[in-house]
């Protein structure tokens, strides 16, 4: 895919969960550990890097942060962003709690109305020069950002029934970083017709089916792409589940 999100993950479960809700957002996704290296996030080439996970004093380098693209710290991976870039984390003002935000005109808020946020930890924190608050308060700084760097953080996390926090992804992946929405299965499937019409020209393909789901998606998926030019061979060895060589003949006779 030529637009992608690059998800650093400073330890932990939760980059694999916010993995899952840019592509539910239809932008293609992929995780690395956050300590890759800069020339390696720069060969994958994202549009946008978001920094999650971590605990305690997980570290973010600073040189991810003057690549050229966006950069979103997410929960813990905001406040890395901040030690990063100079700023201070404080005390816990609270944990696990909510309180009500009230958002500001940042491109990452617009459009999400004010509510009432969970925290698992809301932290005090001293923004690094030219960041402002653009969520909560100069007290309870929930998110800020940095718009001339395009670098933004939120002390929040987006869950699996947030719909607000999907809307924050959807602005910082399509409106600040540019991606369209082109990681859905018509478009995967379409490009991946063109990928195996351009790989096979004008020859033929062999194709060996077990008769489970991968290969027989592949199957169709190769005889859109080429047609009569996919050829297929499936054996039946004996030690096949009841039915099985039945249905193949069936489906794919």
């Amino acid at each position: 895919m030529n637009e992608k999100m690059l998800v650093l993950n400073l330890g932990g479960s939760y980059a694999r969960t916010l993995a899952r809700r840019i592509r539910a957002c239809g932008v293609y996704c992929e995780i690395a550990p956050a300590d890759s290296g800069v020339e390696t996030v720069r060969a994958f080439s994202p549009l946008g890097l978001i920094v999650a996970g971590g605990e305690g004093e997980a570290a973010l380098d600073p040189e991810l942060t003057r690549l050229g693209v966006p950069v979103l710290g997410v929960g813990a991976g905001a406040l890395s962003l901040v030690r990063a870039l100079g700023g201070e984390v404080g005390e816990a003002a609270f944990v696990s709690d909510s309180m009500p935000l009230v958002m500001g005109d940042s491109p990452l808020v617009r459009g999400v109305a004010d509510c009432e946020r969970y925290f698992e930890a809301l932290h005090l924190l001293s923004l690094p020069e030219g960041f402002e608050v653009i969520a909560g308060s100069e007290e309870y700084p929930a998110a800020f950002a940095s718009e001339q760097a395009r670098l933004y953080g939120m002390q929040f996390t987006v869950e699996s029934n947030d719909l607000e926090g999907m809307d924050i992804l959807v602005n910082f992946c399509r409106s600040i970083c540019g991606c369209q929405e082109e990681w859905t299965i018509p478009a995967f499937f379409e490009a991946e017709c063109r990928r195996i019409q351009e790989k096979v020209g004008e020859g033929s393909a062999l194709m060996a089916m077990s008769g489970g789901v991968d290969s027989s998606v592949c199957a169709a998926l190769m005889n859109r792409a080429i047609g009569e030019k996919m050829h297929y061979l499936y054996v039946d060895t004996g030690l096949m589940r009841k039915g099985d060589t039945e249905m193949m003949k069936d489906v794919f006779g």
